[in-house]
């Protein structure tokens, strides 16, 4: 049977297509094996070049090489074109896989550089990885031009997520002044000394890839159940669908969550009469699935629909998954390391996300139907949800939750993942004590509320806080906290309590710092005056681009209020009442980063004067990334 390794990273230069090439030459020549290399992508491609083969785009097998080279941007070819004779195609990736190469690969094979930058990238991989299900038996690391290592190997394997280390390569000048002639595959492996590594990492892939249950299977942490494959067979859904309607037919679904919700002490024995009315319905299905884990899992899956959320439950409790999108019953996507993915599960029918998105809502006294077709709502841990249903919704239900994370991220926790510097760091804490009126600008899951969440913990304990939100997200570590939260109106359309009504009550409440969730309407205006007259060191957010186009926001959405104000007497309020603008940033590796901390100094006519105190800077020349936050005075 064919296997698949796509060598991959998100960072060009760890030698992702020189090590494809070198492994596919070793497997050709030394193991014998029938081999193919795919390179995906556009325009000048590498490997015909390092190779100097002047067919390879036409996916020949070449003599000389030893093995067939293709290149092209759709990775299908590389099982379905001339290489498809290979019993092993090495497909050069340099991204992410879409999902067709994912479903296809055997192997993930990962070239990281000894350093800082080249590990975390990788560690975004193996985290996105096990967020779909793959374990880390079909992962590997190979260390590249490893002369001044950072780390051992075993360290190494630690920071990427229990992903193997197999294969450390030393520096060799030689490959690379044979790939610039051409030469790579042709001369180079004639010297042992250098290729020594390379026939150590080819033994080990064909191990690998020998193991029955070593790809997507298995015990290993963030494996995907066996048993799940057996949900993509024909007629397993058709047997999960059956035996979920004759359970929901014999139960009084509406009394029973009363009681699980009224009565927790009956909870745990209202669900083990579910599980077990499950299982009897099993044993009289006739197309029921035999082996033992295969039914367990089909009963979890059932059990979940009937009693919990169904198939997003899973990547719930997954905390390397930060959002679960639910488009339709058959489409569930997660987001892992800032980056997107589609996962196998899916849910029986649009009524079992229904039942979902009714279960979350429920408990918290909001609707939803056709007459009001959407609703925001939170889950018991602090988790953002957000439900669009029929007829706004076109494909079915759709269910969107930013899960909150279990582990609170401080500003030290910022600072280890990059998001801001040690002397940027140091500077908002004295912001904070200082009192400063702080605004956290940035574009939606750039990371505002985390920021939020961070700065909150420089504020002294003796203060009294008011927190108001639409979703009640912050946690804030001090003993005196008060937390409001925002509501809809009920179904007779009475009842609603805004964001801005919040703002005006806790005026009366003896407030020393007031903590807005967000700002998005005419509560800006009344924010705005609070931090004017007495309230001192409040902070909130904003959706917006720059610390400019903040301000901008700021004029628009105080002129929400209804209140008409001259732009310089509005832009007056703005100089007066905040002091510090950050702006917070997703980068397109999925990472969150401050771009800028900017202070509004005053005044010239009609204009707000801004002041960046820090700003991130561009790369080096001939270095990736993103650059650093560094003192605007010293960039």
């Amino acid at each position: 049977m064919k296997k698949i390794i796509t060598v991959l990273n998100l960072k060009d230069g760890a030698g992702r297509t020189t090590i494809s090439l070198l492994l596919a030459s070793v497997l050709a020549k030394e193991f014998s094996v029938k081999t193919a290399v795919f390179e995906q992508g556009t325009g000048v491609f590498d490997a015909p070049a390092y190779c100097g083969s002047g067919f390879a785009r036409e996916g020949g097998f070449d003599e000389k090489l030893g093995f067939s080279l293709a290149c092209g941007e759709d990775p299908s070819e590389a099982v379905s074109g001339r290489g498809c004779a290979a019993d092993v195609v090495i497909v050069d990736v340099p991204g992410m896989p879409d999902t067709e190469l994912l479903e296809m690969t055997n192997i993930f094979l990962i070239p990281v550089l000894p350093r800082a930058d080249y590990i975390k990238r990788a560690n975004y991989i193996t985290a996105a990885l096990l967020a779909m299900n793959y374990p880390t038996a079909s992962m590997g690391i190979v260390i590249n031009k490893n002369d001044k290592p950072l780390f051992s190997r075993e360290e190494l394997g630690g920071i990427f997520n229990d992903a193997g280390v197999l294969c450390v390569i030393p520096d060799m000048p030689s490959i690379t002044a044979a790939a610039e002639k051409g030469m790579l595959c042709g001369i180079t492996l004639k010297k042992e000394k250098q290729r020594a590594p390379v026939p150590e990492l080819a033994a080990k892939l064909l191990d690998m890839a020998g193991k029955p249950g070593a790809i997507r299977s298995g015990k290993a942490a963030g494996a995907r159940p066996q048993a799940e494959f057996f949900s993509e067979k024909a007629g397993y859904q058709d047997v999960k669908k059956s035996v979920r309607r004759k359970v929901l037919a014999g139960l009084d679904i509406v009394n029973m969550e009363k009681d699980a919700l009224t009565h927790p002490a009956k909870k745990a024995a209202i669900f083990e009469d579910i599980k077990k009315k499950i299982r009897a319905m099993l044993d009289t299905e006739p197309d029921a699935p035999a082996a033992a884990d295969v039914r367990e899992f089909l009963l979890g899956e059932i059990f979940n629909e009937v009693a919990g959320l169904g198939a997003i439950e899973r990547f719930l409790e997954d905390e390397s998954v930060s959002e679960v999108m639910v488009n339709g019953c058959s489409d569930i996507y997660v987001e892992s390391a800032g980056m997107l993915y589609k996962t196998g599960a899916s849910y029986t029918d649009d009524a079992s996300v229904m039942r979902a998105i009714e279960r979350i809502v429920f408990p918290l006294g909001r609707r939803i139907d056709e007459s009001s077709p959407y609703v925001d709502a939170r889950l018991s841990d602090g988790s953002r949800v957000n439900a669009v249903i029929p007829p706004l919704a076109l494909n079915g239900p759709v269910l969107t939750v930013r899960k909150f994370s279990r582990n609170k991220l401080s500003a030290a926790g910022l600072v280890k993942c990059g998001s801001l510097t040690v002397e940027a760091a140091g500077y908002l804490e004295q912001a904070v004590l200082a009192r400063d009126n702080i605004l956290i600008s940035g574009g939606t899951g750039s990371g505002k509320t985390t920021l939020l969440n961070a700065l909150s913990s420089f504020i002294p304990g003796g203060e009294r806080i008011i927190t108001i939100e639409d979703s009640a997200e912050l946690k804030l570590e001090q003993e005196h906290v008060v937390r409001l939260e925002a509501r809809p109106a009920n179904m007779e359309g009475a009842g609603a309590v805004s964001i801005r009504d919040l703002v005006k009550n806790c005026l009366r409440m003896r407030p020393d710092r007031i903590i807005v969730g967000e700002c998005r309407a005419g509560e800006t205006l009344d924010m705005l005056q609070a931090m004017n007259t007495g309230h001192d060191g409040s902070m909130t957010t904003v959706h917006s681009n720059s610390p400019r186009d903040a301000v901008s926001r700021l004029e628009v959405m105080a002129l929400m209020s209804g209140i008409e104000l001259p732009v310089r007497a509005l832009r007056e309020q703005i100089k007066g009442a905040i002091d510090l603008i950050i702006q917070q940033a997703r980068m397109n590796d999925g990472t969150r980063r401050v771009t800028h901390i900017t202070r509004i100094t005053g005044m010239d006519n009609e204009n707000i004067l801004m002041h960046d105190v820090f700003k991130i800077c561009d790369p080096a020349p001939g270095q990736n990334g993103h650059g650093i936050l560094k003192r605007a005075d010293i960039i």
